[in-house]
């Protein structure tokens, strides 16, 4: 019984889903990876806001549920299989529809879940996809890190154009020649160069983005925190 009630409510989203975007021009970007989503996702959504309106959720909603949700900035009802809640929910999402205020949406991308990501991206078509990073997590649904770097490739596939973290060698292996755009301390088109500390014990880099540079001051403590940064950047480009 639960199974056909989340089959019909997921039919009913992607319904609502396909009405938005043929009805709005919005730039969807997904992103995924084994580390650091969450932060990208958020690092993306702060830094394209400052000239475009951006929708991107607090949540990390990345189900067949959660990202349609995530579009109409409404979040998972308490009880799922509440059916008022999902009616109060439908109405909301028509009265969203009818008056969209975002040109931009970041969505955060489950990557353990290929099969469903693929079901979803049928509906939501990417713009771009970025990949925030690889590394040995989620493993108990992963066969090897093989899987891990094929599934996060595969998932942001589905976008127009990848962005990915190119300090990571399988990725980098994988964009060889073609159409995609890397970021990273060490690699890639979009990088961090001469990273130091302030005396505040923030860190300040050198962004370069091709042939241009410019310098940052962050409110970053750890090196692992500049690939978002990095990744914001190079969406904004």
């Amino acid at each position: 019984m639960k199974q056909l009630a989340k089959k019909l409510i997921i039919a009913r989203l992607n319904k609502k889903v396909k009405r938005l975007l043929a009805k709005n021009d919005v730039i969807i970007i997904g992103v995924t990876g084994s580390v650091g989503k969450t932060s990208t996702k958020h690092a993306i959504g702060e830094v394209l806001g400052a000239t475009r309106k951006v929708r991107y959720s607090e949540d990390s909603y990345n189900t067949d549920i959660g990202i349609p949700l995530s579009l109409f900035g409404m979040k998972v009802p308490a009880r799922l299989w509440d059916a008022r809640a999902w009616q109060k929910i439908f109405k909301a999402i028509d009265e969203e529809i009818d008056n969209y205020k975002y040109d931009t949406v970041v969505l955060e991308l489950a990557d353990d879940e290929l099969a469903m990501m693929k079901s979803v991206l049928k509906i939501v078509q990417l713009n771009i996809g970025v990949i925030s990073g690889i590394a040995p997590v989620h493993m108990a649904r992963m066969k090897d890190m093989k899987t891990v770097v094929h599934d996060n490739w595969q998932i942001a596939a589905h976008a127009k154009t990848i962005m990915y973290n190119a300090d990571n060698q399988a990725l980098r292996k994988k964009a060889y020649k073609t159409d995609t755009v890397g970021f990273g301390l060490k690699n890639g088109a979009v990088r961090f160069d001469k990273i130091s500390r302030t005396k505040s014990g923030t860190l300040k880099a050198e962004l370069h983005i091709g042939k241009n540079k410019k310098t940052i001051h962050t409110h970053m403590l750890g090196l692992q925190n500049l690939y978002s940064l990095l990744a914001a950047a190079t969406v904004a480009d």
